[in-house]
């Protein structure tokens, strides 16, 4: 299977951190930062994602070898994140998405 940007899948999270959750969708694990979770701010209770909840996302980008991913899109080397997401609806710039985060 494959996958590419805008498509819209159901992503199973896995785990979550203050800043951004992970999942599974097939063989690829996706990073959501927390601004793709909603449109509000702040982001409401309601919005914030749940272990074993299938997300409705959508891929902002496939990450490739040549991409320089940072250490906290992958919670210090734990996954080998895939590709970014956002919630479906939220509005994202898929070039800023990656910069908008500092190393914690």
């Amino acid at each position: 299977m494959e996958i590419a940007s805008g498509q819209k899948i159901e992503l199973r999270i896995t785990f979550i951190a203050g800043y951004a959750c992970w999942g599974l969708y097939d063989n690829f694990v996706g990073f959501v930062p927390c601004e793709a979770w909603s449109d509000e701010r702040p982001i409401p209770d309601s919005a914030i994602p749940r272990t074993g909840q299938q997300l409705p996302v959508r891929i902002v980008k496939v990450l490739t070898l040549n991409d320089e991913i940072p250490e906290w899109a992958t919670f210090g080397g734990k996954f080998k994140t895939s590709f970014t997401a956002a919630v479906q609806g939220v509005k994202v710039d898929a070039n800023k998405e990656m910069q908008n985060h500092r190393s914690t």
